[in-house]
């Protein structure tokens, strides 16, 4: 091919071989004449760029795609910044309860199910999802699933438009249902969060290995305000937003902002918004222990009920200030405790700053809740009051209160982590009160 021009415009050319054989060449370009540059003439080339393209003789099947033919005109040339449309999904298998039924469906279950399965082109070629066999399908599971959304009326609506694994989308889909995906029974399954779940096994002292009992608390500073964003398919697919403040929040310090995937609706909105401000407020504490895999009955999601030595969970803090009246102590906490008199006398551990462990006290009684405390019997001799001196300020002093016999803290499994050797499992949970569920069907 000979390039040849009398201009110092830019050339292109376009050559197209359709006896080629596709396939890596080397282009290469030979200059024929020698180089001219003198005021009155010039001979140079300099090569920009080269673009090949190959013809795709694929039906196309392999990604979807779109064909548009748009009528240039003065106010509209060129590229299009943005295309808008709206797609319907086609039918697939649902199970009702009682029967399977084909019909279009925003069920997150059967989304999982027809992409465990896999979808096919009509030649049979697989063009999206894992492509597993029934054999290898926890299909009572996704059943359930599907009845369980239903019930709940959890949807699943959105395009996929950026690259992700098959794993990570059944996890968006399932995450709408409030579940995720498992393969605990040896084959894909689903396992979900629902309020009312039984317990579905006992963790005590007799299973637990010694020494690998561990509580750790989440002590950084969280977001007390969550923005949640999605696009509204009752309000014509426009971009709305929802703030949730943490309880006792008024002017909140830091904003979290969420997008999850899926959630069209504004009670789909408030849901996911709930249920996330609810585990960073009921959900702070992680416990963990390790069991022998022989005791391993319960699974990912499952609950559980924990009973340990240990004796209290719940109240703690830092001691704002002390006070010694006619020998009558009184402490004031940084936050509330309360009083039942027909659990017996009610203990505070305080660790004064220097000493290794707690000093017990007995508490006077008091009606409900409060964050004043008496002590009961004369300050120990020798030992610094909190706040009697500005090196010794009071809230050095920390406090636990109510030391009682726990009866069996409710838990939800998080994690199950194998042993390198397979001699146990790292085991890991969350605790999951009724205030936990509560909050996330409130809308207050």
């Amino acid at each position: 091919v000979t390039l040849t021009s009398m201009t110092t415009k830019a050339v292109r050319r376009s050559i197209r071989s359709p006896t080629l054989p596709a396939g890596q060449y080397e282009v290469r370009v030979r200059k024929v004449t020698a180089d001219v540059a003198t005021s009155t003439a010039s001979n140079a080339v300099e090569w920009v760029s080269l673009k090949t393209y190959q013809e795709d003789t694929s039906a196309g099947l392999q990604t979807p795609q779109v064909a548009l033919t748009i009528r240039a005109s003065g106010q509209l040339n060129g590229v299009l910044d943005q295309v808008s449309w709206l797609a319907t999904q086609t039918a697939r298998p649902v199970w009702n309860g009682t029967a399977w039924v084909t019909e279009a469906t925003r069920n997150p279950g059967a989304h999982i199910l027809l992409l465990a399965r896999g979808i096919y082109a009509a030649d049979g070629r697989l063009l999206a999802g894992l492509g597993l066999p029934d054999e290898q399908i926890d299909i009572a599971s996704l059943q359930a699933f599907m009845v369980h959304c239903a019930a709940n009326g959890y949807v699943f609506d959105h395009w996929f438009d950026a690259p992700l694994s098959c794993i990570e989308m059944l996890e968006a889909i399932a995450a709408a249902g409030l579940g995720s995906i498992s393969f605990h029974p040896g084959r894909l399954s689903v396992v979900w969060l629902a309020s009312g779940q039984p317990v579905e096994a006992i963790v005590t002292m007799g299973n637990i290995k010694a020494g690998t009992f561990r509580v750790d608390y989440t002590t950084t500073p969280s977001a007390d305000e969550l923005e949640l964003s999605w696009f509204d398919r009752d309000a014509g697919w426009v971009a709305k937003s929802l703030r949730i403040l943490a309880p006792g929040v008024t002017t909140p310090r830091e904003t979290a902002r969420y997008a999850p995937l899926g959630v069209t609706t504004e009670a789909a909105a408030v849901r996911a918004a709930r249920l996330a401000m609810a585990q960073n407020i009921y959900q702070r504490k992680s416990v963990s222990w390790e069991m022998d895999l022989e005791h391993l009955a319960f699974r990912r999601y499952s609950l559980v009920a924990l009973a340990h030595d240990l004796t209290q969970w719940g109240y703690s803090g830092r001691v704002q200030a002390a006070a010694n009246v006619g020998g009558v102590v009184t402490l004031q906490l940084d936050d509330k405790v309360p009083y039942n008199p027909g659990a017996g006398a009610r203990k505070i551990g305080l660790r004064i700053p220097g000493e290794t462990g707690y000093r017990l006290f007995d508490v006077t009684a008091f009606a409900g809740d409060s964050n004043v405390v008496t002590l009961m019997g004369a300050w120990p001799g020798g030992v610094a009051l909190p706040g009697d001196s500005a090196s010794n300020p009071p809230h050095d002093t920390l406090w636990i209160y109510d030391f009682a016999a726990t009866p069996g803290k409710r838990l939800r499994i998080t994690e199950i982590e194998p042993a390198p050797d397979l001699k146990g499992a790292r085991v890991t949970a969350v605790p999951e009160p009724d205030e936990f569920w509560s909050y996330i069907a409130s809308r207050v």
